[in-house]
């Protein structure tokens, strides 16, 4: 979902259990970039229960802003969903 102007909801999943490639951040730091400036996004969330896609989330610069504990089920197994959020530099007092 892309609100110009507002905000969006990202998603990311890796569908094979490889190492995520080195310059895999530097395209979605490239891509939040275009988004923040170019789209106007003030805010940018995402949720995963996937710990490497948090970890990949968070070298890009995302916060876990919360969580919710035992939300999403795999394979018959809870597993706790990690919200995260980016905001524009402006939006936050310049503190992200």
């Amino acid at each position: 979902d892309i609100l110009c102007g507002y905000k969006c909801n990202v998603f990311l999943k890796y569908w094979d259990s490889h190492e995520i490639p080195d310059n895999t951040t530097d395209g979605i730091k490239k891509f939040l970039k275009f988004a923040m400036k170019e789209l106007g996004l003030r805010r940018i969330s995402m949720a995963s229960a996937d710990g490497r896609t948090v970890d990949l989330a968070e070298k890009c610069g995302f916060k876990i802003e919360g969580r919710q504990k035992y939300a999403v089920m795999y394979k018959d197994k809870l597993y706790t969903n990690h919200l995260l959020r980016i905001v524009r530099k402006e939006n936050s007092g310049g503190k992200e």
